[in-house]
């Protein structure tokens, strides 16, 4: 029976120390001395730690490394205009949220199932994006309209068996999908990410349908030993 990944330890990292050598920056906590940890996640949470785009954003001010993702991906795709609306599903704890605020002058709005502490420009929707009072919600705050932009870093709960997983993750881009055919507008973008695996193809070719462009797209900040890349499409075909 094959091993299950050791689980992160549930812990709120705090009392970061940011060290710039003039070469780089650098993160570190007392909290991996911690003897009560096991060493497993003693290791998780010092490669956590010193993991670069950890640091970057404890050194930048961003709620999570995710920022730098989101970041990779407007630099290649430039999906966010300066004033584009967006929708960032979700959208907890925020950090997508605080990339986008920097790209449009429009307000940025989220949903999450969780709550999420307020970032100035944004509006946080606390609850599901498939109520459809939650839906009328974000669409009142944009004015009753469309969004040019919807952007997704769900990824479900993990359990550490990679094909529940994955199935998981390909359920959300389905029901994500069915959203943006909703509230997305004509030659909007949206971005989604999604684990590398069986099915992801055909995934793919039906997002080919209703898009003139599907781009995969793996951030640097994305680790390497991850199956995580980003789905990101172009041009929204309204009408088909």
């Amino acid at each position: 029976m094959k091993e299950k990944a050791p689980k992160k330890p549930s812990i709120i990292l705090k009392n970061f120390h940011i060290e710039n050598t003039g070469k780089t920056v650098r993160v570190r906590s007392n909290v991996v001395e911690n003897k009560k940890l096991t060493t497993s996640s003693r290791q998780w949470l010092s490669r956590h730690i010193n993991d670069e785009f950890t640091q970057k954003s404890k050194a930048f001010g961003y709620r999570a490394r995710s920022a730098f993702k989101l970041i990779e991906i407007q630099e290649k795709f430039e999906i966010i205009k300066p004033y584009s609306s967006v929708l960032d599903l979700g959208c907890a704890p925020g950090s997508w949220s605080e990339v986008v605020v920097k790209f449009t002058k429009n307000k940025v709005i989220g949903i999450d199932l969780l709550e999420t502490q307020p970032l100035t420009n944004a509006v946080f929707l606390e609850g599901d994006f498939l109520d459809e009072n939650i839906q009328n919600q974000a669409l009142e705050l944009n004015n009753g309209k469309k969004f040019d932009v919807i952007v997704s870093d769900i990824s479900p709960n993990t359990t550490g068996m990679q094909t529940v997983d994955h199935l998981r993750i390909m359920f959300v881009l389905e029901i994500e999908t069915e959203f943006v055919l909703k509230n997305l507008k004509a030659n909007g973008s949206f971005v989604a990410k999604v684990f590398q695996g069986e099915g992801l193809e055909g995934q793919i070719k039906k997002l080919k349908q209703i898009f003139v462009e599907v781009k995969i797209f793996k951030p640097k900040a994305s680790r390497k030993e991850s199956k995580e890349i980003y789905l990101v499409c172009r041009n929204f075909l309204l009408n088909i």
